[in-house]
Order: structure tokens, then C-alpha cells, then sequence
């Protein structure tokens, strides 16, 4: 990213992790760009993802939110956790937050 190191306080992004080629890569540069204690949201649409999977997409990938919610802990961030909203039985969505250390390591 064109980003100076500790430059950024939050990001959010939706539906575009399982597009990543190298996601702890990604990961890590996300981390890096951050400042101490910045906050990452990752959102996705439940119905639109299962349907997606069960026709078919994403069969060479791997896009459950615990193979993301591992590589965001592997590249370092902290209290990465996963939070389901529901609109109502047919509208679930999901959130994925994650924050940088408060501390450069």
C-alpha cells in the first residue's frame, strides 16, 4: 500500500478477502499501515455468501471467516472477532473486527 507506516486509524471493506491472492500478506500490510490500536471491519452479506458458495464460486478458495479471522491473528492483530447481525431471518449479516497493538512491537 502507499501508505507511511502508522498512517491509518481504521478501515473497513466488504465481500473482498476470499479475492485476495495472498491474504496474510494483505494482512500484514494492513497491520503495518496502521496506527497503534487501529481498527479494521470486514462485512459480508450471510444469504449472498452462502449462495455464492453453494453455486458453485469460490471452489479453489478459501473463504470462511475463521481461515480470514486466522490469518488477521497471524499477522498480528489483536481481539479479532466475529459478530452476527440479524436483520431479520433472511438477512444475517457478518462483521469481522480486528485491532492493531496499541504498541509498535
Amino acid at each position: 500500500m502507499p501508505f507511511d507506516t502508522n498512517y491509518i486509524d481504521k478501515t473497513f471493506h466488504c465481500h473482498c478477502y476470499y479475492h485476495w491472492p495472498d491474504r496474510q500478506k494483505y494482512c500484514k500490510e494492513i497491520l503495518r499501515v496502521f496506527k497503534p490500536g487501529g481498527l479494521t471491519v470486514t462485512s459480508q452479506a450471510a444469504f449472498n455468501y452462502q449462495l455464492s458458495v453453494g453455486n458453485g464460486f469460490f471452489r479453489h478458495e478459501q473463504v470462511h471467516q475463521e481461515v480470514y479471522m486466522e490469518d488477521l491473528r497471524k499477522a498480528g492483530f489483536l481481539n479479532v472477532q466475529l459478530e452476527e447481525i440479524n436483520k431479520d431471518s433472511q438477512k444475517i449479516y457478518w462483521a469481522i473486527q480486528a485491532s492493531a497493538p496499541q504498541s509498535s512491537a
